[in-house]
């Protein structure tokens, strides 16, 4: 479970990479840089957060109970593809991102 949050963290930390200042995109790269920090928080805390909520706090952290900066992030971040320094680059970690994000709310079942 470790492994696959992390898989997530790595892929919107290089995901991003540098995405230019365009209009309209401030507020989904705002958005990109605060699930960056999110799942920082969700690694450094994971034993506790577990603790606390289990599975479902986890999963709450990933955005998968429809709220937080990881909610939707796929789709935030295709609007920001086409503004990245490498929109190629940025579209492979955005599938890596979703393909890690699926991992991790499937073992949260099991």
């Amino acid at each position: 479970r470790r492994a696959a949050v992390a898989a997530i963290s790595v892929a919107v930390a290089t995901g991003g990479g540098s995405v230019s200042h365009a209009s309209g995109t401030e507020k989904a790269r705002d958005q990109l840089v605060a699930a960056r920090t999110a799942l920082d928080e969700l690694i450094a805390g994971y034993g506790d957060i577990v603790k606390r909520g289990g599975g479902d706090a986890v999963r709450g952290m990933l955005g998968k109970t429809g709220t937080g900066p990881l909610f939707r992030l796929e789709k935030v971040c295709s609007e920001l593809a086409s503004v990245a320094e490498d929109p190629g680059g940025f579209a492979d970690a955005l599938e890596e991102f979703s393909l890690a994000s699926a991992r991790a709310d499937g073992n949260l079942y099991s």
